[in-house]
């Protein structure tokens, strides 16, 4: 199976981008050739596999909302998405999907979430890089005439010491470090505050009460 497939960011700038991926297989293809719907490719289907590093992540529960319809979906990685990038292990994460119906054309919309870096006192922006997408024909297995698990598409990527594919790039947003103290002590004085005015409505809320309470006995000896 013939598989032709583009990738391009969407909203790249901002702290959620989606990465769009068009696929088209020699199924859809405007070809006449000896690709086109042979008996080797009846059955067959096709995985996108997606390599992220540390500083993006996906949200599988998101992915199962905006594309569990339509895919089968595989995260396999670090699953904490609260935590800074500073404390992530140093591993890819890996996101296959496989359609559930046979396609040869789609448009897959990825979101994606960029964590927070360590803050910097001279960078503004951290450029990331990963890995285009890769996508896979799978075909039925001749003995058992079913697919193989999803989870197999992860063997054929190109192994950590070869060449890679090329890479698309993101710019991160990075805190400025200059910046720590303003930021440390605006959020005590701001907690603080916070604090007292909500023991100050405590407080009023109780006197309040007490009048409340001290007006109907009043009037119960009267």
């Amino acid at each position: 199976m013939r598989i032709v497939h583009e990738s391009e960011f969407d909203h790249a700038e901002g702290l959620h981008p989606h990465l769009i991926t068009n696929v088209l297989t020699s199924a859809a293809a405007p070809s006449t050739s000896a690709l086109d719907d042979t008996e080797d490719e009846q059955g067959c289907q096709w995985d996108i596999v997606y390599q992220l590093p540390p500083s993006l992540f996906v949200d599988r529960y998101q992915l199962q909302d905006t594309l569990g319809s339509k895919y089968a979906i595989v995260v396999h990685g670090f699953q904490n998405l609260e935590l800074p990038l500073e404390h992530v292990p140093p591993k890819d994460t890996f996101v296959i999907l496989r359609p559930l119906v046979a396609t040869t054309n789609a448009t897959i919309d990825l979101p994606l979430h960029k964590r927070y870096q360590q803050p910097d006192g001279s960078l503004h922006h951290r450029a990331i890089h990963l890995p285009l997408p890769q996508v896979f024909s799978i075909c039925p297995d001749h003995h058992t005439l079913r697919l193989p698990p999803i989870h197999a598409s992860l063997s054929l990527l190109p192994a950590p010491d070869t060449a890679q594919p090329s890479t698309m790039k993101l710019a991160v947003p990075v805190g400025d470090l200059n910046d720590q103290f303003a930021v440390q002590w605006g959020t005590t004085l701001t907690i603080a505050f916070v604090s007292l005015w909500i023991f100050w409505s405590v407080l009023q809320a109780i006197r309040k009460q007490k009048r409340i309470d001290a007006k109907g006995k009043r009037r119960k000896s009267e």
